[in-house]
């Protein structure tokens, strides 16, 4: 499907307010992570981010149960904590997406949306401003994202995932230094303008149930971009064993593909740009999916540096 090129253009800057809602859990999961990975090391790393943001920046932690107690000082120490009573990770993603109505937030203002096994770069949230005040026709921004068929880990994108051509003319925003290109797809980690997210929530909520990768699936809807042809509805292209229970799963998911394919029909007139940092100023600390362009293992090493010079325990 192709929905038409459009050139980006970059705007007189204005000041872009931020904010952030870092979703957080106190388990593990069975993920592969690089010897430095530790959630503590995540929060300290989003913490020195906001301290160089160069603005005021509004940060809540969503907590969905108990939190360790080495965890939870960082996190009151550095915002808001609002706990919820072990949703899970579907609910707790779609009470953040309801956040910033509750809050009244300006539209115009940025929500960064935050899981807990990430890495920052110290200048990730000043980039993030600044491209929001560059770009203000940007309604989505990544600070780690799929760009055309290039993941951030590098390689190529999995065949099994539909690739569109994007609708935008592919000309780098300079920001500071940094490249900053529309991309294709992002993770759960991401930000959007509140406005736009009050509008679009829906179709992460549609994502969630078919059966699907949903944030690709996601990122592919709010910019238009139907994610199940007709040809792949009742499909499962992912690799692996096809067993009785995801075949029977895909199927119970063929109502919520149908929507999410016409939520995107109906977003498609909107036209939303994602735009992403490249390479990314931010990583997914999990070893297969370290992003290229920065020695994260150095990244984590300065962190610790940086908590131990701010007293951060």
């Amino acid at each position: 499907m192709e929905a038409g090129n459009r050139r980006l253009s970059v705007d007189a800057p204005s000041v872009t307010g931020l904010h952030v809602v870092y979703r957080s859990y106190g388990g593990e999961n069975t993920k592969g992570r690089p010897d430095f990975y530790t959630k503590r090391l995540a929060v300290i790393s989003l913490l020195r981010a906001v301290a160089d943001a160069g603005r005021p920046v509004e940060l809540i932690f969503l907590n969905d149960g108990p939190i360790p107690a080495e965890r939870l000082t960082l996190m009151e120490r550095g915002g808001e904590i609002l706990t919820l009573p072990s949703v899970g990770n579907k609910r707790s993603l779609l009470t953040a997406l309801a956040l910033p109505g509750k809050r009244r937030w300006p539209g115009r203002d940025v929500v960064w949306f935050a899981e807990d096994d990430y890495l920052y770069l110290p200048a990730a949230f000043t980039q993030l401003g600044g491209a929001a005040d560059l770009v203000p026709k940007a309604d989505y921004l990544a600070l780690y994202a799929l760009i055309g068929d290039r993941p951030p880990e590098g390689g190529r994108l999995p065949e099994w995932l539909m690739a569109p051509k994007s609708r935008w003319t592919i000309q780098p925003v300079l920001v500071a230094g940094h490249d900053w290109r529309p991309g294709l797809a992002t993770t759960a980690t991401f930000g959007a303008r509140v406005e736009v997210i009050g509008t679009d929530r829906h179709a992460f909520a549609l994502s969630l149930a078919t059966a699907s990768t949903w944030d690709y699936t996601a990122s592919l809807a709010y910019q238009g971009f139907v994610p199940f042809p007709w040809n792949r509805l009742l499909s499962d292209p992912r690799p692996g064993k096809r067993s009785l229970q995801r075949r029977t799963r895909v199927a119970a998911a063929l109502p919520g593909r149908v929507a999410v394919d016409l939520a995107a029909i109906i977003l498609r007139r909107r036209r939303r740009l994602l735009l992403a940092a490249d390479p990314a100023l931010c990583t997914h600390m999990e070893t297969a999916h370290l992003a290229l362009g920065s020695d994260w293992s150095r990244v984590s090493t300065d962190t610790a540096d940086w908590a131990a010079a701010h007293a951060i325990g």
